[in-house]
């Protein structure tokens, strides 16, 4: 899918290995972290550009949206 919608940077292919992906129809990805460790990674790998949203007091929910690139 990555290769489909021309994400090569290594962050993008990297991220592909962490948390649930889902893509909106605008082409933009949403990656949500399942636990922990896959949130820290997904911390990580946020850029500038990136929207990230932090579920406080309800485990460890993490998404963050990153648009498609132009």
């Amino acid at each position: 899918e990555a290769f489909e919608h021309n994400e090569s940077s290594l962050d993008d292919l990297h991220l592909l290995r962490y948390g649930r992906r889902f893509r909106l129809p605008s082409g933009a990805k949403v990656v949500v972290g399942r636990n922990e460790k896959e949130n820290k990674v997904i911390l990580k790998l946020v850029k500038e550009d990136d929207l990230l949203s932090e579920v406080k007091g309800y485990g460890s929910l993490i998404v963050l949206l990153r648009k498609k690139k132009r």
